[in-house]
């Protein structure tokens, strides 16, 4: 077996794949080639005719190589960045330290033909390709956020903020920050915490400081957003942390003055707006007048489900303990335990230890679809078929096919009767709601007149 020239030149790709070539001989004389793949790290075994190859490398030098292979990554995806949208191949070199699944020696290459198709990440060695497959939306997600992040997604907002100050004709002056640059400049631990912007006159305050559209804000305004922001690097010096704070002052007051005119420049949106707020409005008073008043008023639902308890009813039921039984011996012997009053414990663990199928119960009070063997209970009462003895047990046997026998002990048969509210609970308050929003409905009519164009509603199926 000889080596791949790649694992020879480990300084240059560490985490290739080592490949072995040999010779096999067949039977007619005919020498084939043979090829096997491992990688730097590992033993691969084969059979008599399959090679065995052992690595001859230092095993502590394998961090070093995944080291390697994530830098040789990068270097794939730098050079993918001239051919590939500057969003998409930034997110997803960035995207190597979240959701990196390198294996140790290998190498990765990163393919995307558009954030908006399928993300595919296969890693391709010199003889073994891997695909992983990450879904659509997943991988949509998690590059919009990437993008959201670069620093060039604030070009939009820049760009949007530079054309409302050209259509609110916004206006700073500067010179009435004057006396606020000298005071900034005389105290070395202004805009640190606790160390709030004082002594300012209330001449400067009352100085118009920002002019957007035919709203003013002053400098005692300004004065008054500095000392309640948060300072991220008070150590630049006084002046330059004012012209940072004023650009972002400036910038939330011309965007909150934008939202205050949405509606009435966006017609639609102020549609939107008001199909929201009355969808809201209607959510709460429903809630209020139906559904949770249907739930809290405890006394209004019992008081309901008395005068309706015709409309929640059972219908006939079969009170049964059905035996499947591996054949009619054991059926013999269960009906005779019942006949005498005795326990059934002993029967079943005999049966069960030779045969774990060949004793099984199933018992309860079933209405029509419930149980296949109370269906046929059911069916046969309803016929006429089956009689309920005036004294002892009732059995009815079924066969299942082959020796099994299903001996049903029949212990009552229920006629339709009205549900409890507990039975019926979720039922009865889905029926109460119903009635109070009817009887509101009907208050709303009578206090508000109520027309409808027919003619012209027909119109509109025209």
């Amino acid at each position: 077996a000889r080596k791949h020239p790649a694992a020879r030149n480990g300084s240059r790709n560490r985490s290739h794949q080592v490949c072995a070539t040999g010779q096999k001989t067949t039977g007619n004389d005919t020498t084939t080639k043979t090829k096997s793949c491992r990688i730097p790290g590992t033993q691969t075994t084969g059979g008599q005719d399959e090679h065995r190859t052992r690595t001859s490398h230092r095993p502590q030098r394998t961090h070093r190589r995944t080291t390697t292979g994530r830098t040789s990554q990068r270097k794939h995806l730098q050079q993918a960045h001239n051919h590939l949208n500057y969003n998409t191949a930034q997110a997803l070199i960035n995207n190597l330290n979240d959701n990196d699944q390198i294996e140790a020696g290998m190498n990765k290459f990163l393919h995307i033909r558009d954030y908006n198709d399928t993300l595919h990440i296969a890693t391709l060695t010199n003889c073994c390709k891997y695909y992983q497959h990450l879904d659509n939306e997943a991988s949509k997600r998690e590059i919009e956020k990437k993008v959201s992040r670069d620093s060039r997604s604030e070009l939009t907002r820049a760009s949007f903020i530079e054309n409302l100050k050209a259509e609110y004709a916004v206006g700073i002056q500067t010179s009435s920050l004057k006396g606020l640059y000298r005071l900034a400049s005389r105290q070395d631990s202004v805009f640190y915490p606790n160390h709030p912007v004082t002594g300012v006159t209330s001449t400067d305050r009352s100085r118009t400081l920002l002019t957007i559209g035919n709203e003013t804000a002053t400098v005692g305004d300004f004065v008054d957003h500095l000392n309640t922001s948060k300072i991220r690097n008070a150590s630049m010096g006084g002046k330059a942390i004012v012209d940072e704070q004023l650009k972002l002052w400036s910038e939330k007051m011309l965007l909150d003055y934008e939202d205050v005119r949405l509606e009435d420049k966006h017609d639609a949106f102020r549609l939107l707006m008001e199909e929201y707020h009355d969808g809201i409005l209607l959510f709460e008073l429903t809630d209020e007048k139906v559904w949770s008043r249907a739930v809290k008023d405890s006394t209004g639902l019992e008081a309901f489900h008395a005068a309706t308890s015709s409309n929640f009813m059972w219908s006939e039921r079969a009170d049964i303990r059905a035996f499947i039984l591996a054949d009619a011996a054991l059926a013999k012997k269960v009906r005779k335990a019942i006949k005498k009053n005795k326990s059934l414990l002993p029967i079943a663990e005999e049966a069960n230890a030779v045969n774990s199928l060949a004793y099984r119960l199933e018992e309860g009070l079933f209405s029509e679809g419930e149980n296949p063997w109370a269906d046929r209970v059911l069916a046969d009462h309803l016929s006429g078929s089956l009689v309920m003895a005036s004294k002892g047990a009732t059995f009815v046997e079924y066969t299942a096919g082959g020796d099994e026998v299903i001996l049903v002990h029949v212990q009552e048969m229920r006629e339709p009767e009205p549900k409890t509210l507990a039975e019926a609970r979720g039922q009865v308050i889905a029926a109460y709601q119903d009635q109070l929003e009817a009887e509101w409905i009907e208050s709303l009519r009578s206090e508000k007149a109520v027309e409808v164009n027919r003619s012209l509603l027909h119109s509109l199926a025209d």
